[in-house]
């Protein structure tokens, strides 16, 4: 009795594991002491060890076989594993015991409310409630079930939904809970300014658990809360600031699979549409591979088309859905995605569809893109789930490249893709808290063909000893090019969450081959000329990474890392004539990262990191961090694809520095400065000129170096219940150099290009609380040109959006109107600066959803 009484004053001092110590010891003390046993359980579960919990609990039942709060304990594990019905069946003996125990009321409420039935849970939190007025988190949860439906027909509850909630709070005001879910309800509501007041509160008074969760559970708690924040950061136009704080959402909790789902929906957003500009395609990609292969069953829609700041469920449950949502241009461009979800039990489902139609914006520009993807997920026991999602897609377009002229588009340039299909199968296993094995094997099939009339060859001519006297480029035109790309990835990554270290460590290997075929019209250049070249390389890949996260002392988190990578590259797969063979690079490449919080609402951020990109689409599969520090360490690449294509064994640099600071105000700042580079070195198919026509085919090797630096500067203020106004200031230095080895540097075969980019964004999200929102974004955008690019005229111009809506039934539906380039204002920019393709006209657009 002793030892118990002083388990029950550790965890008053916030000591769990004390706590837990002492129940155990007095257990082993007295071994026929049952509600020692039970005690000991329910800290064991407190400190998220299930095994040890249910094992002291199975001793404690045997014990006390009639003891309510010890079936109570028992009901929420099997929960936990996801046994919903028998957990059911177990609260009900609890309160067959002790109809007052309002644990066993809100355990049954829950899981009626998991198996879809909302009324019935919610009667059951209202009786648990009842029975135990003054607990706070009964009270939580009452006003969170009176909130699932309070815009669905019966706005009643709303109130009294806010008044539970108010009441938590009033009886805990140290409870982070009731403003957790304060903030959820008034998303739901589109009161968004007033959500992220609430949470902001939530995030204040994280710690104050500390009596219930160890610390690990609190940093689970503040990930949670994190990546919910940046969901509302996204809603009121705070697009960097979410990204921010969906970094250190990952950073407190690297299992959290809803952080990595908001971090793949950010990179989504950046990237293009069209495909031609894959700068972001590889962080996307694998943050959304962890999102899915780390969410249990039940954590959510496995959709790509259910973005998480589109609605905030309060309560998932066993349950069928959809989502369908539409996008219209006035020019007659067209977007639509739907999918049909569903989760029961231990198996959740998605099925997503979209289709892509772009009419474009000069002659040879359409785009049409079709996709089809089915995901799914079983829990196969507590601690086990299995992943798989096998997709197809199809795409056809023109020339759809950045130009900074419309009119040097190459009008008999077309294009066509087919990925059939791609999968993955991958598995993750729970050792105990924080510790986590993850498998995926991805299985890669695609092809890619097109012609081009405008195709330029390089050619050299050699004088009768043999050196090189001219280099020069000839239109050569482009028959046929078809490359497929077939292979496999297979990764082992292994995940350690300690007190004050995370660790992530893993394998991956990739085999696969590129079978090439391409046929040049040469009747106009030179008889001799072969037309006809095919090849047949392998793509051969090896890393091995490891990464420590070390908290050194509160507010201090050290970031180290070192990956290693070994690439054997096709030599020239993708320029005809095309040549056969491989190279292989071999790269130690260091990470490190630092982030202090110095004081309260500040942080400052640094990092420095290298990476080696991959030949094609084959490096976008993979589960190895792609951030540190908050900032991107890893891209598809970082050479402009508009200008020299895609560039294989990309070697790249990141080096970063930002300052994050949140004010009184409810003002958001962030300053960052950024440094990328990125170096390759790939050979180019042409011809070699002697004294008796072509000699033969050659392959020019071409030198790379590219280089970004950037300056940012963020700012979000909240005005009032109802605004909220951004403004984003960007100044980007952009630099490319190539030149071929062995070439005279005579000018047509050297680059050397440089183009400033400096841009002013204004923005504001109006949103009311009956659901009517609108939003104004101006961009201001003035670019030089120098060097190769001067013949590059700068341009200055402004472009407005605007978009008014409506949301309603929950944000389970939404209907809008906007129109584009509001001014009707035309522009050029150089595509060595890294921008998203707007409008040239004035166009309207109208979009619609709706989620059920």
């Amino acid at each position: 009795t002793g030892k118990l009484s002083e388990s029950y004053a550790f965890q008053a001092s916030a000591r769990l594991a004390d706590a837990r110590d002492q129940a155990k010891a007095a257990a082993e003390s007295s071994p026929g002491f049952g509600w020692a046993w039970v005690r000991w359980a329910e800290l064991e579960f407190s400190l998220g060890n299930r095994r040890e919990a249910e094992e002291a609990l199975r001793r404690g039942l045997e014990l006390l076989p009639g003891n309510a709060a010890g079936l109570a304990l028992q009901g929420f594990l099997l929960a936990a594993r996801n046994r919903v019905r028998e957990a059911e069946a177990v609260f009900k003996r609890a309160l067959e015991r002790d109809g007052g125990l309002g644990n066993a009321w809100l355990g049954r409420g829950l899981c009626r409310i998991r198996r879809g039935d909302l009324s019935g849970g919610r009667e059951d939190l209202l009786v648990a409630a009842a029975m135990e007025p003054q607990r706070s988190l009964l009270r939580s949860y009452l006003g969170k079930a009176f909130a699932e439906v309070s815009g669905l027909g019966t706005p009643a509850l709303e109130g009294k939904a806010r008044d539970e909630l108010r009441l938590a709070k009033e009886l805990d005001p140290g409870d982070p809970t009731p403003w957790l879910y304060s903030a959820l309800m008034n998303q739901q509501e589109n009161r968004i300014n007033e959500a992220i007041d609430d949470l902001g509160e939530s995030m204040a008074r994280n710690d104050h658990r500390a009596l219930y969760r160890s610390r690990l559970g609190l940093d689970q708690d503040r990930a949670v809360r994190g990546v919910n924040l940046a969901n509302l950061f996204t809603d009121a136009g705070f697009q960097d600031l979410g990204v921010r704080e969906a970094t250190r959402a990952v950073n407190a909790d690297y299992a959290n699979a809803s952080a990595h789902l908001f971090l793949a929906n950010s990179y989504d957003a950046l990237r293009d549409p069209r495909q031609i500009n894959l700068r972001y395609e590889t962080p996307w990609y694998s943050e959304y591979l962890l999102a899915n292969l780390l969410a249990p069953v039940g954590a959510g829609s496995l959709s790509q088309t259910v973005a998480q700041n589109e609605y905030s469920k309060l309560f998932e449950r066993d349950r069928l859905g959809w989502v369908s949502r539409t996008l219209w241009t006035g020019n007659g461009d067209w977007l639509q995605q739907v999918a049909q979800f569903g989760q029961f039990g231990n198996v959740a489902y998605a099925l997503d569809g979209a289709y892509r139609s772009e009419v474009g914006q000069r002659e040879n520009n359409d785009l049409e893109q079709r996709s089809i993807s089915l995901t799914a997920k079983a829990q196969a026991g507590p601690d086990d789930s299995f992943f798989l999602q096998v997709s197809a897609f199809d795409a056809e377009s023109g020339d759809v490249l950045q130009r900074y002229d419309p009119a040097t588009a190459i009008r008999g340039l077309r294009i066509e893709e087919r990925q059939e299909p791609l999968a993955h199968v991958g598995w993750h296993h729970a050792w105990r808290p924080g510790v986590h094995t993850l498998f995926l094997v991805s299985p890669w099939n695609a092809t890619q063909s097109y012609n081009n009339p405008s195709n330029t060859v390089p050619w050299t001519l050699r004088n009768p000893d043999g050196q090189v006297e001219l280099g020069q480029f000839s239109v050569v035109p482009l028959e046929s090019y078809e490359s497929r790309l077939t292979g496999v990835t297979a990764e082992l990554q292994q995940l350690w969450q300690l007190d004050r270290h995370s660790v992530v460590a893993g394998l991956r290997t990739q085999h696969g081959s590129f079978d090439t075929t391409a046929r040049l019209n040469v009747d106009d250049f030179s008889p001799d000329a072969p037309a006809r070249s095919s090849t047949d390389p392998e793509l051969e890949r090896f890393s091995a990474y490891a990464y420590d996260q070390w908290e050194v002392v509160r507010g201090v988190l050290l970031t180290a890392g070192v990956s290693y990578d070994r690439l054997t590259q096709p030599r020239n797969f993708r320029t005809a004539p095309l040549t056969e063979g491989t190279e292989t690079l071999e790269r130690l490449l260091p990470k490190l990262g630092l982030t202090i919080t110095p004081w309260k609402g500040g942080t400052l951020r640094g990092a420095w990191a290298r990476s080696l990109g991959g030949v094609s689409f084959d490096q976008s599969f993979r589960l190895e961090p792609v951030q540190v520090a908050g900032f991107s360490q890893v891209y598809r690449g970082l050479i402009p694809e508009s200008l020299l294509g895609s560039v294989a064994g990309q070697e790249m640099e990141t080096i970063a520095v930002a300052w994050d600071q949140v004010f009184p105000t409810r003002t958001w700042l962030t300053v960052s400065a950024e440094r990328l580079t990125s170096e390759a070195s790939r050979e180019i198919g042409g011809f070699v000129y002697g004294q008796n026509g072509i000699e033969g085919v050659t392959a020019f090797r071409q030198d790379l170096e590219f280089t970004e630096r950037s300056l940012a500067l963020t700012v979000g203020q909240l005005v009032g219940r109802e605004l909220a106004l951004t403004m984003r200031y960007r100044l980007a230095e952009a630099e490319l150099e190539g030149n071929y080895a062995g070439v005279p540097a005579d000018g047509a075969f050297e680059r050397d290009e440089r183009s400033v980019l400096s841009q002013w964004t204004l923005g504001a999200r109006y949103h009311h609380a009956v659901g009517f929102f609108a939003s104004w974004d101006s961009t201001w955008s003035h670019q030089s040109n120098y060097g190769d690019a001067a013949w590059m005229e700068g341009d200055s111009f402004w472009q407005h959006d605007v978009w008014v809506g409506w949301r309603f039934l929950q944000r389970r539906a939404e209907v809008a109107v906007g129109v584009l380039n509001l001014t009707d204002e035309d522009h050029r920019l150089h595509p060595l600066n890294d921008h998203r393709e707007t409008y040239r006209d004035r166009t309207v657009a109208v979009s619609g959803r709706l989620a059920f």
